[in-house]
């Protein structure tokens, strides 16, 4: 089965200016909200992939 997952970014009272809010409603109708810091998701993409 594949879960297929809706997400939008959501700018509202976030701790840091670099974090975001993704809102996740999958297919089976629960939500849950993931906070994104984009600088160590930025930083951990960089460890994984070295120029």
């Amino acid at each position: 089965m594949v879960h297929v997952h809706t997400c939008y970014t959501s700018h509202a009272r976030q701790p840091r200016p670099t974090t975001t809010v993704l809102r996740c409603t999958n297919n089976s109708g629960s939500r849950r909200a993931h906070h994104v810091d984009l600088d160590l998701l930025r930083q951990d993409l960089i460890d994984h992939y070295p120029k």
